[in-house]
């Protein structure tokens, strides 16, 4: 049997049912919070089988948050979500970001420098750099991803180029975040 969006949802209450009670009314009150945070209302009763990818990854987005965990570990949360979702995720990650530590697995530099403050770099399973967003330099990135990445600054905020030269051997300096010589500011 299929299960409803807000159902799937209210899953994530169950670590604080108590006994026999099952859900209260501040159960549903949250639900209903997050739902709307995720722009999920007009899907909640739709049964979960039949969601978009990004649709599916936004409901269990929203069943992982409306638990109110302490720690939240997110690995990978933008896969398949649109822009638009992308940044109202971002939001409500920042509003619980003062009372959560989070912890995000996530591939898109670009979106994780606009959004974070601490970064930890992996490479083959250990610990390369711990560093906040003013330690973030292209030649410690460059190692970590191993392709030649630039740092472009824009409007107080920094964008992450893959050189395509180097990567593509096209020779060509131009590509995403440049025209004519010039940075393209997004």
């Amino acid at each position: 049997m299929p299960f409803e969006v807000a159902y799937v949802v209210l899953t994530g209450r169950f670590p604080w049912i108590e006994g026999r009670k099952g859900y209260t009314p501040e159960d549903q009150a949250k639900v209903e919070e997050i739902l709307k945070c995720f722009d999920l209302i007009e899907l909640k009763q739709r049964p979960f089988n039949e969601l978009s990818g990004g649709e599916k990854r936004r409901v269990l987005l929203a069943r992982a948050l409306v638990r109110e965990a302490r720690v939240i570990l997110l690995d990978e949360p933008f896969s398949a979500v649109d822009l638009k979702h992308q940044h109202r995720i971002m939001r409500f990650l920042k509003k619980i970001g003062q009372k959560t530590l989070l912890i995000v697995v996530i591939h898109d530099l670009n979106l994780a420098l606009r959004h974070f403050d601490r970064f930890l770099f992996f490479k083959r399973g250990k610990l390369v750099y711990d560093l906040s967003r003013a330690e973030i330099k292209a030649d410690k990135l460059s190692r970590v991803f191993e392709v030649p990445i630039e740092i472009i600054a824009c409007a107080n905020q920094f964008m992450v180029e893959v050189s395509d030269e180097e990567v593509c051997g096209a020779g060509d300096p131009g590509g995403v975040g440049r025209i004519d010589g010039g940075e393209l500011c997004l």
